[in-house]
This record gives C-alpha cells, sequence and structure tokens, in this order.
C-alpha cells in the first residue's frame, strides 16, 4: 500500500535508520563482552574499522573492516541471540589470527580451501564453547588431498554449507590491504596475545596456534558463552573498590519520595502549648514554630539493581560493588531508616537473584567481599518488570531504582515507563564504543573516570 504523502516511505526509512544504529551496537556490545574475558583479544579487534554491506551476509571482514548487514546482524539477535554475534566475531578474529585470509589469496582452488578453514574454525569455536578440549585440526592436509579429486571436493564444500558457519571470503580478495601490512598487523596482535616468543614459535610452525589458545584462553572463553542469553548463571566473587562518585544529586532525586519530613520537637511554640493545657486541660496546642527546622527519615522502598552481564565483569563488576556502598552511605546519611526497605536484583538478560534487606542490614550489605551470578547477555526489562510485579502483589510501590550498568541493554518501551523515578548509575565509556541508546525517562548520571585498582 502506497500513500501519496510518503508517511509510509518516512516510516520505513526511520526504521532502518534505527535498525542500522542498533546493529552495530549490538556488535559493539559483543566485541566489548569478549574483551573483558579475554582481554588479549582486544589487539586483534582494535584493527578492525566498521561497514556497512547490503550483500546478505551476517558478520563478515576483509582483513581491514568489520563488514556486516545491518538487518542481518538484527535478525540474529532476535533469533539466537548475542552469543551467535559473538561466535560469528570469534570466527572472522580467529580467520585473521591464524593468518588464513592471505592463505586464502594464494590457494588454488579457493572455494575448497574456504570451507576446509570455515570447518576448522568452527570446531575451535564450538568446541571452546561446549567446555570441551581443542584438538588441533586435522583438516590441513584435507586440502591437499581433495583439491585433487574434484568429486570429493564438492561433496566436502556442498556438507560444509550446511554443518559450518561460513563467512564471505569473496571479501578478502576485494581487499585493498596490501599482504606485507597484514602480515605486519597480525605478527603484532599475536605478539599481544602470547607474546614474542610464542609469537615466533606459531610463525614457525613449531607450535600450534590452537594448542595455545586453548591452553591460555579456553576457560575464557568458555566463561564468556556460560550463562549468556539466559543460560547457566556463572558465579563469581568480586571485592568492592572505593567509590570516587558524589551521589548527593542522585540521593537529592529520591529525598522527595524516599523521605518523609518530621516536625522537630525543640520547634513547638510553647506558648501555645500552656495555652491549650489551660484552656482545654490535658489538650495543648501543639503547632509548629517559624523557625522550625526539619529532619528528614528515610521511607519507603527503593530497588537497586547491578548489571551482572558479561560486558560487566571483572574489575568493572568490582567497581560497581564499591560504587553502590558509597550511594548508600550517602542515602543513609539522612537519619532514620528503619521503615526503610532494600530490595536488591543481579541482572544480566534475567534476574539471577533477589535479596531484601532492612534496618542495620543495609549498610553491611555491600561492606564486603561478594558473588554475584550471571556473565550473560544484557536486558534491563526483567528488573522493571519484576517491581511491578511486587508494587501489584503487596500493594506497597517502590520509591525508585537505581541502576548500576554500563547502560548497553534493552529498556522498557517508552510507553511502558514506570511510575516511579529511574536513575541509571554509568561507567565511562571504557572499550571507545558509541554512547548507550538510553530512553528519556531515565535519569543518568556517571561515576568518576575509571581508572582501575582501589
Amino acid at each position: 500500500m502506497l500513500m501519496a504523502n510518503g508517511n509510509i516511505y518516512e516510516f520505513q526509512n526511520e526504521e532502518l535508520k534505527k535498525q542500522k544504529e542498533y546493529s552495530k551496537k549490538l556488535i559493539q556490545k559483543a566485541i566489548k563482552s569478549i574483551c573483558v574475558h579475554v582481554p588479549e583479544l582486544g589487539s586483534a579487534f582494535e584493527k578492525f574499522g566498521f561497514k556497512e554491506t547490503e550483500t546478505d551476509v551476517g558478520i563478515s571482514t576483509d582483513g581491514i573492516h568489520i563488514i556486516y548487514n545491518p538487518h542481518n546482524v538484527f535478525m540474529i539477535r532476535q533469533k539466537k541471540g548475542l552469543a551467535e554475534i559473538q561466535k560469528q566475531l570469534l570466527h572472522i578474529v580467529f580467520h585473521y589470527l591464524r593468518g588464513d585470509i592471505l592463505r586464502y589469496r594464494c590457494a588454488a582452488h579457493k572455494e575448497l580451501f574456504g570451507a576446509i578453514i570455515d570447518a576448522e574454525v568452527s570446531d575451535i569455536i564450538n568446541d571452546v564453547r561446549n567446555g570441551g578440549m581443542i584438538a588441533t585440526s586435522r583438516r590441513s592436509g584435507d586440502y591437499y588431498r581433495k583439491k585433487s579429486d574434484r568429486k570429493a571436493a564438492k561433496a566436502f564444500i556442498e556438507e560444509s554449507k550446511s554443518l559450518y558457519y561460513s563467512d564471505e571470503h569473496s571479501f578478502w580478495l576485494d581487499s585493498n590491504y596490501d599482504a606485507a601490512s597484514m602480515l605486519s598487523d597480525m605478527e603484532n596482535a599475536l605478539e599481544e596475545m602470547f607474546g614474542e616468543s610464542i609469537k615466533d614459535a606459531i610463525l614457525a610452525g613449531q607450535i600450534s596456534f590452537v594448542d595455545e589458545l586453548h591452553s591460555k584462553f579456553g576457560k575464557k572463553i568458555y566463561a564468556m558463552f556460560l550463562g549468556v542469553n539466559g543460560g547457566i548463571a556463572a558465579e563469581s566473587e568480586h571485592t568492592p573498590t572505593k567509590s570516587r562518585t558524589d551521589y548527593m544529586s542522585v540521593v537529592e532525586h529520591l529525598i522527595e519520595d524516599v523521605c518523609v519530613e518530621r516536625e522537630s520537637v525543640q520547634a513547638i511554640d510553647t506558648n501555645l502549648y500552656c495555652y491549650g493545657l489551660e484552656m482545654y486541660e490535658d489538650m495543648p496546642i501543639v503547632e509548629p514554630g517559624e523557625d522550625e527546622t526539619i529532619q528528614k527519615g528515610i521511607k519507603g522502598r527503593l530497588a537497586i539493581a547491578i548489571d551482572t552481564s558479561g560486558s560487566c565483569q571483572g574489575q568493572i563488576a568490582d567497581r560497581l560493588l564499591g560504587e553502590i556502598g558509597g550511594f548508600l552511605k550517602q542515602l543513609l546519611f539522612y537519619g532514620n531508616h528503619n521503615d526503610f526497605e532494600l530490595v536488591v536484583f543481579e541482572c544480566d538478560s534475567e534476574i539471577q537473584k533477589e535479596e531484601h534487606y532492612k534496618n542495620e542490614e543495609i549498610s553491611k550489605a555491600f561492606s564486603g567481599t561478594r558473588k554475584l551470578f550471571g556473565m550473560g547477555g544484557t536486558s534491563f526489562v526483567p528488573v522493571f518488570k519484576r517491581m511491578e510485579e511486587m508494587s501489584r502483589k503487596d500493594q506497597k510501590p517502590f520509591s525508585g531504582l537505581i541502576y548500576f550498568s554500563d547502560g548497553l541493554g534493552e529498556f522498557p518501551e517508552d510507553d511502558k515507563k514506570p511510575l516511579f523515578p529511574v536513575i541509571f548509575v554509568l561507567t565511562k565509556n571504557l572499550y571507545g564504543t558509541d554512547e548507550p541508546d538510553i530512553p528519556d525517562y531515565v535519569i543518568k548520571t556517571y561515576m568518576h573516570e575509571y581508572k582501575g585498582g582501589n
């Protein structure tokens, strides 16, 4: 159906624009999650820029860019989750680190060679993802045996299409990147991952890239996939680092709803008090005087959520815990909190843990080492849904939600925004990604610049 005023075209263009922006952020988020678990891979990902394509690919590379089709990336996330995007990114980075792009350019039977190296890399990733040992692949010999047997080669190529993920290798031939520069960058990335001596041994063929990958990073990559997209939640222990952020502005946003005003006894007008006793015997007249001072005490129920997704692990998780402790100290400074309840959520793509604190328990909640559950994908929606459910069930509304996170995740739609104030305490942009797309109903505040340690 076409409309003369072009409204449909405008709608489609706007949706396409949003999809493009979201897809790039998904890729950046997946890279960030990978680098949190395996920081050594950061040197390899730094070699790549981003490039959109209209060809029917998911995520590929030309050796210079991460090439992606925005719509296909969006559909991958919808159907298979963030773990599949991580898998495809590891696939192209392992191709790069193994020197497959350069070897492909020199291969006599490129289609067969491409199918074999795709099978090799897919086996590496699948073995790690399933927590198994990575066996050194013997498929390299298949290339030399099968390239002279056209029937066997054709059969293997067809089999590989159905069994293994394949990126678009034609980009490797279109690249303007010269072989010498690519080899130099690849060697630098290998050296940053393994050190100079191991890098030299890998390039000389004395040891296997696959074996070194498994021994040094196999467990880390497995931990990255563990729990992603609502799978099994992994448990990790964290020690809070010292907060360096002033949260008074955050506290002031909540005081209007969390705290109640209490009259000061010292501000009672004594003349009226005595007049009431004289005129009405045991009924004194109590009215605040003009010099009344207001003392505020905390009352109500407040929720704090901590992002335990894969992108907020390690030192970032230590920092988040420390910042929560710093926030609570400033919040509890306001005196009487006997009627105050704190609900704490740990959430990645789903709520992994829910705790309730009252009275003196609150100040001790984040004072020491704490085990966090998560390391999966990221969605903020489950916390909002749980709070609404609790409010309906016991008719006790929340005074607000404070979410400690990097802000990279799924939010409730604008038409489903909560009635209580929502404040996100955000980490600084640690990985060079775009700023998170946060709804207008969320109040944003940033932690002081993260430098690690205490």
